[in-house]
């Protein structure tokens, strides 16, 4: 679990990042760089569903993620996935008992 509260707070972070104009048209010329991100909410949101945590941050995360040629829109939807993340985060509860790091750790 301790290891989806990471990957959860870095995705979060990224996603805050995206909805700072600055940094969100430095990541647009990055070639790939929503399709990884894509990719990285996918490998979370799997790794939360089959720990039981939530996935609707990361859902949204994807849904932003496919849609960055829609400016206003991906803009709220990045803003939302931000929220969603980083609160899902904060309310996870860090366990001596990680069975999730096992799994990176094999």
């Amino acid at each position: 679990m301790k290891t989806i509260k990471v990957l959860k707070w870095i995705t979060g972070s990224i996603e805050f990042m995206a909805i700072v104009p600055v940094y969100g048209l430095v990541l647009i010329f990055i070639p790939y760089s929503f399709t990884v991100m894509a990719a990285v909410h996918l490998l979370v949101l799997l790794l939360a569903k089959k720990s039981g945590l939530p996935i609707a941050g990361n859902l949204v995360g994807i849904a932003a993620s496919l849609m960055i040629f829609y400016t206003p829109w991906d803009w709220f939807f990045h803003l939302i996935a931000a929220i969603l993340i980083t609160r899902e985060a904060s309310l996870m509860k860090s366990s001596s008992s990680d069975q999730s790091t096992v799994f990176f750790n094999a």
